[in-house]
């Protein structure tokens, strides 16, 4: 079901799909926003290793 685990895919699932694993629909819906921020380009995880703490 969420196989593979990629922002595109996961991106793709409804919120309540990603909740079936066992979080909150709240969990699910920042999980979903994160995969969404990633796919759009407004989140660039490879800038994390250089940001500063």
């Amino acid at each position: 079901m969420f196989a593979p685990v990629m922002p595109e895919h996961i991106n793709s699932l409804p919120a309540e799909t990603i909740q079936t694993c066992g979080i909150s629909l709240k969990k699910a819906v920042y999980i979903k926003e994160i995969a969404s921020s990633i796919v759009d380009g407004s989140l660039d995880l490879a800038q994390l290793q250089t940001m500063p703490w």
